[in-house]
């Protein structure tokens, strides 16, 4: 996975001091962060669901017509247009960047007057999805449903554009999409405001369903890559955290993060848009009812990622019946079926909070709490000598995380090496744990599993020695004999 633009979301309270407003692009004085853990950034805090639900919303799969959006969406984004300009400065990424940042954050500012005008309980309701909610009264001290829930989409969102297969693609015009994706439903976000500040709900009702038209629908898109999401884990390389930035094919870990984003993009969605719908009536009527309000409201908070097009039809999605790529044999070995069903929940629990690195190291502590505490002594010599193995891997993870900082090519180079120590350390536990239970039966398919794999490299290895040892004929395009794609195996 890319870098991902990790802006704070922090509520506003600007014009008044009971007058928050939490929006995606964050506080008009907060500093956004640019996290190169790799991570898709998120709330922390929140509960992750090892349950992969679906979202309840039925929705046609025909494509409407476009329809225009209304007058009213279009003098709104007018109005934030001429107050927040954009600059037309350097025209590099990151001015690119610099200058989205500016617009999303007057952007903010206006939002905030919008929001002192309405009550405590519909604040809490658009940002909560409930009346009483936290961030209805005055900011929070972690970021709202609602917040999680755009952050969520938008990350899912970067996936459905850059994805090939289990590679991702991107470059470091991501900073660029991020940043627009959150400023956008920023901007949603505030058109509903000054909508029901107006009371007119029928100007949601417009603009929600032209905007339906507008991309492709979500949910049967979910359902596409949930399902590939699953598979493409199992065959993608193990490693306790993501760190794939542009160009690179994704391991679980970047695969986990991602099915959590869905979990909290569906049901997010739902939850807010429940929410307002019975908190606002007029609006529930509007749409038809209340399950006609929840269900395209839903479906206008999901994560439906148009193509490079930027139109429905031209959607990078995986098909029904699409399989994963096979495992890369230049990259390391995939967690075995075990291992993946043993730690998935846990680790999933970890994921987009940035705690991985954290939740293996604790993983391990507390098995080793637990055979120090029993009487395995051969076990607990095990744990004592790796100790100070670890001890002395630390200095060699403190330089790779010095090089990361310090030097844009040497960072690079040293990301592969500075997810050792977590992934070491996630995998010492589990086959500890096995050992402890006992579970002979998974010990010994594990083992099995990375000596065919070892094989394998081996076996390849050898034979790019041989082709690669013979002399190239001679010719304007010099050529070698021996190497095609059928040389070398796969997994």
């Amino acid at each position: 996975m890319s870098l991902r633009i990790l802006l704070s979301f922090v509520t506003l309270s600007l014009v008044s001091c009971d007058a928050p407003v939490e929006t995606a692009s964050g506080p008009h004085a907060s500093t956004p962060i640019i996290s190169a853990s790799g991570a898709a950034p998120s709330a922390a805090g929140a509960t992750a669901s090892a349950a992969r639900r679906t979202p309840s919303v039925t929705l046609p799969t025909a494509k409407p017509a476009p329809l225009a959006l209304p007058a009213s969406f279009t003098i709104y984004s007018a109005e934030v247009e001429t107050k927040c300009p954009s600059d037309d400065g350097e025209q590099s990424n990151a001015g690119m960047v610099a200058s989205a940042l500016e617009v999303a954050q007057c952007q903010a500012r206006l939002m905030a007057i919008d929001a002192n005008k309405l009550k405590p309980p519909q604040r809490a309701a658009l940002l909560d999805g409930d009346p009483n909610g936290p961030h209805g009264k005055a900011p929070g001290p972690t970021p709202s449903r609602w917040a999680e829930t755009v952050d969520a989409a938008c990350n899912v969102e970067g996936a459905q554009l850059w994805m090939d297969g289990g590679s991702r693609t991107a470059g470091t015009m991501e900073h660029l999409r991020a940043v627009g994706c959150l400023s956008g439903e920023d901007q949603a976000l505030g058109f509903i405001m000054r909508s029901w500040t107006k009371a007119a709900p029928d100007d949601v009702v417009a603009y929600v369903r032209a905007f339906a038209t507008l991309r492709p629908a979500p949910v049967p898109r979910l359902a596409l890559w949930r399902r590939y999401a699953g598979l493409a884990r199992r065959t993608a390389p193990h490693k306790a955290e993501p760190d794939c930035r542009y160009l690179c094919r994704w391991s679980d870990a970047e695969w986990i993060a991602f099915e959590r984003d869905l979990d909290r993009a569906e049901q997010g969605a739902r939850a807010v848009s429940v929410g307002l719908c019975a908190e606002w009536k007029e609006l529930a009527r509007a749409f038809g009812g209340a399950a006609g309000c929840e269900e395209e409201m839903t479906s206008r908070w999901l994560p439906s990622s148009a193509g490079m097009d930027e139109g429905p039809g031209d959607e990078n999605d995986p098909k029904s019946d699409t399989k994963p790529d096979p495992p890369s044999l230049s990259l390391g070995p995939p967690a075995d079926e075990a291992y993946d069903a043993a730690l998935l929940a846990l680790r999933r629990s970890w994921a987009n909070d940035a705690n991985e690195v954290k939740g293996a190291a604790s993983y391990l502590e507390q098995v080793e709490k637990e055979i120090l505490a029993g009487s395995r002594k051969d076990l607990a010599r095990w744990v004592r000598r790796s100790a100070v193995w670890r001890d002395r891997f630390a200095v060699a993870d403190e330089q790779a995380q010095f090089l990361e900082v310090s030097s844009a090519t040497a960072g690079w180079l040293s990301t592969p090496y500075k997810n050792i120590a977590p992934t070491s350390r996630l995998l010492e536990g589990y086959l500890l744990r096995l050992i402890l239970v006992p579970n002979e039966g998974a010990l010994r398919a594990h083992v099995l599993a990375r000596q065919a794999w070892g094989k394998v490299v081996e076996s390849n290895l050898t034979k790019a020695r041989d082709v690669f040892s013979k002399p190239c004929k001679p010719g304007p395009m010099r050529s070698c004999d021996g190497a095609t794609a059928s040389s070398f195996k796969q997994v």
